[in-house]
């Protein structure tokens, strides 16, 4: 037994290594973790509470050394200082969706991060799935959402569940959905270049009563991207389905219907163990945590391995989300418990009820469960953000419908200038050779939205910042 646990902390730990983006949990009643030290800290200052703002979905992001970037609700983003990030209100996902909002960064990017949210149930689904894209760069480096790039809908009549994992490649990344009164999942491919059209599987439940409560429960992909599986709540007998995942082709398939310890239409939260061979499937008293061993890949086998884990506390029942030290979290309102040998079959898997007196809600923040994120430090020197290198470039008028006059100044004439103008996206769409320190700049087929800009002469850059064409 003791070398089974020494070969699971030497997996934990390697688990843990290079995986700092999920460090920092912010959730619900003004509650959070933070990972730095690999076992949790209760923190309190983050914003999210529950009248007003959220008491579901959430989702967090740090970069590549741990530092906290932003975070989210279904309706609000706040920056690292804990204020609202600038345009970061009125996002149109649903207070009471179980996976309301989920931060994803751009392929490619350090500085730029879409996030998606989610309708709920109590408005009948209506605003679907939407994205908001988030440029790092922006308001000296706090960031800022684009106000082109805002609450754009992607499709409608989503339910409350949505995730995401790496593409094989391990560069771009899927994001899927269900479409809830339909048995459709849809998948997007986010890439350097945006996000793709969507790749449909009609698979598995349907929601014949074509229901809109039931929408309520977590969906997750396991952490080598090749299972997915979902709870429906408000819904008997109980709905837990597992499938599998081709992370290639983003194609769901291959349902099985797996059994829960009672059929109180709770099942709620789901979690894979890091090394993809346990299920968790968690709802409130009395369907309890259940446990599935997906080692055998054989239907009838998965079924017959449930296992009801023991555990103590009072209510539960809600969110599950793996951590990047290896252990699942579970909410327990007011508290939070663990599953701390998630790998290990039955009551080894170690289930600590009531583990933390830190508040909990209904879910932690959501994360691609692998926690290879690529994002590094946000860059914001590279001449396509907000950022300026100094103030020898002036733009009147600014922002302009048709043309607007660029004027350099303390240069004494322009050879070999270049002007360059970007997208949010860092991909260039004008770019030309200016003669004199004082041009014209006319907008063309430009559409309506914010640019960057960066000049420069011989070779050096002499100014970057940011235009807006109205």
């Amino acid at each position: 037994m003791k070398k089974i646990f020494f070969i699971l902390l030497i997996f934990i730990s390697l688990f843990s290594q290079a995986q700092k983006q999920g460090n920092i949990w912010c959730f619900a009643e003004y509650s959070g973790l933070d990972f730095t030290a690999g076992t949790p800290v209760p923190i309190t200052n983050g914003q999210i509470h529950s009248t007003g703002d959220n008491s579901e979905g959430c989702s967090s992001i740090c970069d590549s050394t741990g530092k906290l970037l932003f975070y989210a609700s279904p309706n609000n983003i706040w920056n690292r200082n804990h204020s609202f990030m600038s345009n970061g209100t009125g996002l149109l996902g649903g207070i009471s969706s179980t996976q309301g909002v989920l931060i994803i960064p751009q392929p490619g990017s350090n500085d730029l991060f879409y996030v998606f949210t989610l309708d709920e149930f109590q408005n009948n689904l209506v605003n679907g799935l939407r994205y908001s894209i988030v440029n790092m760069c922006f308001d000296n480096g706090l960031g800022a959402v684009d106000s082109t790039n805002k609450n754009i809908l992607l499709l409608d009549s989503t339910g409350e569940k949505m995730t995401a994992t790496f593409h094989s490649n391990g560069t771009d990344i899927w994001l899927v959905t269900r479409k809830h009164f339909s048995n459709e999942f849809y998948s997007f491919l986010i890439t350097p270049s945006g996000i793709s059209n969507p790749i449909i599987s009609a698979v598995g439940w349907a929601n014949p009563q074509k229901g809109i409560p039931n929408a309520i429960g977590q969906m997750k992909i396991s952490p080598d991207g090749s299972k997915l599986a979902f709870a429906v709540e408000n819904q008997v007998p109980n709905i837990v389905q597992l499938f599998d995942f081709n992370n290639s082709t983003g194609i769901v398939s291959n349902s099985i219907d797996l059994p829960t310890s009672t059929n109180s239409g709770g099942a709620y939260g789901v979690s894979f163990s890091p090394d993809n061979s346990k299920l968790y499937i968690w709802g409130p008293a009395p369907t309890g945590l259940n446990q599935f061993n997906l080692s055998s890949n054989i239907p009838d086998t998965i079924k017959n391995s449930l296992f009801n884990v023991p555990w103590t506390g009072g209510y539960g029942g809600t969110g599950l989300q793996l951590a990047n030290n290896g252990k699942i979290y579970v909410c327990q309102p007011p508290n939070i418990g663990v599953i701390n040998f998630p790998n290990l079959a039955g009551s080894a898997c170690n289930f600590v009820g009531n583990a933390m007196t830190s508040n909990s809600s209904y879910t932690f923040p959501g994360f691609i469960d692998n926690f290879k994120y690529k994002n590094g430090i946000p860059n914001c020197g590279d001449g396509i953000n907000e950022l300026s290198l100094n103030n020898n470039i002036s733009i009147f008028p600014n922002p302009f419908s048709t043309e607007t006059t660029i004027s350099i100044n303390g240069q004494p004439q322009m050879n070999n200038g270049e002007f360059i103008m970007y997208d949010v996206f860092g991909r260039v769409v004008k770019k030309f050779k200016p003669q004199t320190l004082n041009f014209k700049f006319e907008r063309g087929n430009l559409s309506s939205g914010i640019y960057f800009y960066k000049v420069s002469a011989d070779g050096k850059i002499l100014g970057t910042g940011k235009v807006i064409v109205e």
